[in-house]
């Protein structure tokens, strides 16, 4: 932001000089081992991420047609809840 409290948008970009790969435990090995998991999920609907009653939105809100943001949720959850021990599901709106 600038001084007046405008948002400023400016570029910026980074040089990645040295990279070094690390052979670690992967995703399934993990959980097979025993490690529990927790899923939280949220969607962000304020004006800033995009008109809401625009359907090219990411966050378009319609009665009839999910957003892709739930469209990826209701695809991704229950895949997550298959390595879960307990798949109940919390809800809260704010």
């Amino acid at each position: 932001m600038n001084f007046e409290g405008k948002r400023v948008h400016e570029k910026m970009s980074v040089d990645l000089e040295l990279m070094e790969l690390v052979q670690g435990e992967t995703f399934f090995n993990t959980v097979k081992e025993g490690t529990h998991l927790h899923l939280t999920t949220a969607i962000d609907l304020t004006a800033s991420n995009g008109n809401p009653n625009q359907p090219g939105s990411l966050h378009f809100i319609h009665p009839h047609t999910q957003s892709p943001y739930v469209n990826v949720m209701l695809r991704l959850t229950p895949l997550f809840l298959s390595y879960m021990a307990n798949t109940r599901i919390g809800m809260r709106t704010i």
